[in-house]
């Protein structure tokens, strides 16, 4: 398999694992890979008052370093700006006083890429 498609899979995976153990917890999923110019974000969900705005990075490994060191600033620039378009477009459906959060998810998996061997939400990541 092509490694770009492999990369691809992997990070569909991390999302689905993400997805799942938000909703586990008492999140309520509002969009799924929502796109614009400015970038995508890989989940927006609620919980109470509260909108997150979450990334999800997946890896085989920590040797090199967290998977959340790659939400870099360019990165956070990017989200943030995706945010602000998401907010334009359906922040008229949230009641007032409703705040907005950046979570970062890492998911790391074991060698076959089946199973996850560590799930870790860092919430108000940046």
């Amino acid at each position: 398999m092509k490694e770009n498609m492999r990369t691809r899979l992997l990070g569909a995976f991390g999302e689905g694992c993400a997805a799942e153990y938000l909703r586990k917890n008492g999140y309520r999923l509002l969009a799924v890979n929502y796109k614009t110019v400015y970038g995508e974000i890989d989940i927006i969900a609620k919980k109470r008052k509260t909108v997150v705005f979450v990334e999800v990075k997946t890896r085989r490994s920590e040797s090199w370093a967290d998977a959340a060191d790659y939400v870099d600033a360019a990165k956070q620039r990017r989200l943030r700006s995706t945010a602000e378009q998401w907010l334009e477009k359906f922040g008229r459906q949230l009641r007032c006083g409703e705040e907005c959060r950046f979570d970062v998810i890492e998911v790391y998996t074991d060698e076959s890429e089946r199973k996850v061997r560590k799930l870790n939400h860092i919430k108000e990541a940046f």
